[in-house]
C-alpha cells in the first residue's frame, strides 16, 4: 500500500506492506485496539446519533473482518495496484492511497 500527500510543494510518501497490514494477526490487534478505545471516542459522538460506535463494533463479527482483508490481499496479487482513495481541495492538496 503507498499512500501519497502532497501539499504546497512538498511531497510525503509513505509505502506499508499489503501483506503486512491486512495479515490476521494485525487486524486481529486493530479490532482490539477499536473495541478498546470506542468508549474513550463515545464522548465526542452525539447523543441524538442513532447508533454508538461501541454498539457497532460488538456487532461486527470478526470472521467478516478477516474476509474482507483477505479480499483485499488477493485482490492486491491478482491485479496489481489499485488506486482507492483519490482527493483533491482546491487549495492544491492532494491525498492518493493506492493498494
Amino acid at each position: 500500500m503507498k499512500i501519497q500527500i502532497t501539499s504546497d510543494g512538498r511531497s510525503l510518501s509513505l509505502r506499508i506492506p499489503t501483506g503486512l497490514l491486512f495479515s490476521k494477526p494485525m487486524v486481529w490487534m486493530g479490532l482490539k485496539f477499536m473495541k478498546k478505545s470506542s468508549s474513550y471516542a463515545a464522548q465526542y459522538i452525539p447523543e441524538n446519533a442513532k447508533g454508538k460506535a461501541e454498539d457497532f463494533l460488538n456487532n461486527l463479527p470478526e470472521e467478516a473482518v478477516y474476509a474482507l482483508c483477505a479480499e483485499l490481499r488477493h485482490i492486491r496479487k491478482k491485479y496489481g495496484s489499485w488506486e482507492l482513495v483519490d482527493v483533491r481541495s482546491s487549495g492544491g492538496e492532494s491525498v492518493k492511497i493506492i493498494l
